[in-house]
């Protein structure tokens, strides 16, 4: 089985391919966003079904919260040195870049008024809560508390309380927690300050 597919390099840089034990398989980026697969598992790639996993691709993110496009541009099963069926395929899938690592950025814009914009990435799947603190530590308002996806997620705060009240000039702390849903529990947690002006 062979494929191309291309993707957004000004956004994702390719780091590796992660294949089937059973099986061989190659990859090669022939130019920057493009890439080639191919496969080999010993089984007729024709009729397999759904669910076949050709390889894992892990990509890292460069600059972009957005999910990406990823056009397939051709697939193609071989067998015994002749194309069985091949064909060009029109469309894109929508797929999310998965971050190597958590974090937590820095607010923007920062100081603010009205509003400010919060990003956050997650490797895995998981609970995840964004909480803003006054300089006393107490919670002042609670932006994510949620189950969420791996990706790059983002939040809005408004200078408000849980009551909806505005609250007054002066230094904030944004915190995030997170634990991954795998085998694996990591957690993590980090804080930022922030500054609004009314």
């Amino acid at each position: 089985m062979a494929l191309r597919l291309l993707y957004p390099h000004e956004r994702a840089r390719f780091v590796r391919a992660e294949g089937e034990a059973a099986a061989l398989f190659a990859v090669l980026e022939d130019e920057p966003g493009a890439l080639s697969l191919a496969s080999y598992s010993g089984e007729s790639a024709v009729g397999k079904g759904d669910g076949h996993i050709m390889a894992r691709l892990v990509f890292e993110v460069v600059a972009s919260a957005a999910p990406a496009l990823v056009r397939v541009d051709q697939v193609a099963a071989v067998q015994a040195g002749q194309t069985i069926q091949g064909q060009p395929l029109a469309g894109a899938a929508q797929v999310h870049l998965v971050p190597l690592a958590y974090a937590l950025e820095p607010n923007f814009p920062n100081p603010f008024n009205p509003q400010t914009q919060i990003r956050f990435q997650l490797p895995a799947s998981g609970p995840v809560s964004l909480r803003v603190y006054d300089v006393l530590g107490q919670v002042v308002h609670t932006l994510v508390e949620d189950e969420l996806p791996a990706g790059v997620h983002r939040a809005a705060w408004d200078g408000r309380d849980a009551q909806g009240r505005a609250v007054a000039s002066g230094v904030y702390f944004y915190a995030l927690e997170a634990r991954a849903s795998d085998a694996t529990g990591r957690g993590f947690r980090q804080v930022r300050k922030l500054m609004l002006l009314r």
